[in-house]
């Protein structure tokens, strides 16, 4: 039998001590941190299966329908190159699972394939590359505000004898003081406002490098407007097996954790940082528009009840993962 000690649970709770550091209680952003990249106890740093249909996985993206949802990316993206040969370009994905991206390397017609760890940059070099990733930005830290007689109030996470629970802090951390201005004057008493800052954050640690070629990311967002006037509940949310959580606090560790992205900020980030002809597109749209020629070629190679064409029809469906996710993308020369 398993020692107390050593359960997930027993093993969080030492580190969410330990990151308390004299403090009552932790800011959500920084419980969120430890919840999904603590070493030792955070939900991507278990050596597990967590994307994909099977038992024991938690949720499924656009990876998962690889054998489709390749050669559709491949057509979009050789399209974009701007004249540019796919053997002259570098393949670069960001925020693989562990059992690889949507290349391994020798796969395509890139140049090369290289995974992007969490926290690197693509080096600075003369020849282009492609910045894949798919479903990283809603996985980064945000922090959550509460309307509170007239002002914001930043939550954070307290630890009682239940368990965790939320609390409000006394002061705002410095992401979210260095946004005052940018906050909403006026919201519904107890309206929540989930923050992505962490997903800003990680684009600039992307765009560090003074590197060139076009960023291909695949996510769920919003604009601020409606983040800010017409989610009064957040948008945080938790998925475990495959079902939503409501709890965000439950099971840290062993659930993951999301919010939407906010894509103005994304875009001003980009714009910034030298990228121009930043485009938003619906995932259907961006198929639809950029790779006609590899759609019509499944379909025609697939017979009617054949799985390529279910796939085919989730990537693209309104109803399905077409209109749910988006796709930016943008070119620095």
């Amino acid at each position: 039998m398993a020692r107390m000690d050593s359960t997930p649970e027993a093993r969080f709770g030492r580190a969410y001590r330990a990151a308390l550091a004299g403090r009552a209680a932790l800011p959500w952003a920084e419980f969120m941190e430890l919840a999904l990249y603590g070493a030792g106890v955070g939900y991507y740093r278990a050596d597990r299966r967590r994307v994909g249909r099977e038992r024991g996985t938690d949720f499924f993206t656009a990876v998962s329908l690889k054998k489709v949802f390749r050669p559709l990316l491949e057509e979009a993206v050789k399209g974009m190159l701007r004249g540019v040969a796919p053997g002259e370009v570098a393949w670069v994905e960001a925020g693989a699972e562990p059992e690889g991206g949507i290349y391994r390397e020798g796969e395509g017609p890139w140049r090369e394939v290289h995974l992007l760890q969490r926290g690197e940059a693509p080096p600075a070099e003369e020849r282009p590359l492609v910045l894949f990733a798919n479903e990283v930005l809603d996985a980064q830290p945000f922090h959550r505000l509460v309307r509170r007689g007239g002002r914001w109030v930043e939550l954070g996470v307290g630890a009682n004898e239940a368990g965790y629970a939320w609390v409000e802090l006394d002061d705002w951390t410095p992401p979210v003081a260095a946004m005052e201005n940018r906050l909403p004057g006026t919201a519904p008493e107890a309206y929540v406002l989930d923050l992505p800052l962490g997903a800003e954050a990680l684009v600039r640690t992307w765009l560090r490098e003074d590197w060139r070629g076009l960023v291909v990311w695949f996510d769920y967002g919003l604009n601020w407007s409606v983040l800010a006037e017409d989610r009064p509940e957040g948008t945080g949310r938790a998925y475990r097996g495959h079902r939503l959580e409501s709890d965000l606090l439950a099971a840290p560790g062993e659930q993951d954790l999301t919010c939407q992205v906010c894509w103005d900020w994304i875009r001003e980030v980009l714009a910034a940082g030298g990228f121009v002809d930043a485009t938003l597109e619906s995932q259907e749209g961006f198929f639809v528009r950029r790779a006609l020629p590899a759609i019509a070629g499944l379909v025609e190679a697939a017979g009617p009840l054949a799985p390529e064409r279910r796939q085919l029809q989730e990537l693209l469906h309104p109803g399905g993962m077409g209109q749910k996710f988006q796709v930016l993308t943008g070119w620095r020369g």
